[in-house]
């Protein structure tokens, strides 16, 4: 879990230095449209709602893992 606390402030830092460059892409740099269409920006986006259901599902099956209790036949 903390590899995955230290992976996420590391997207987060990447994410605030992409927003910093104008000049670029096919879109108006100040534009929602530029944000959602530029891969630079939407990649991080994505990955980071990708690791996010991941991880959310981990803990799901780990939880209804850790549920189940053998039951022992005596």
């Amino acid at each position: 879990m903390r590899l995955f606390a230290y992976s996420l402030t590391a997207c987060l830092v990447c994410t605030g230095s992409l927003l910093a460059h104008p000049g670029h892409g096919v879109t108006e740099g100040d534009s929602t449209m530029h944000y959602l269409v530029e891969p630079i920006h939407i990649a991080p986006v994505v990955l980071l709602l990708v690791a996010g259901f991941g991880v959310g599902l981990w803990l799901k099956r780990r939880r209804n893992s850790l549920k189940r209790v053998p039951v022992r036949k005596q």
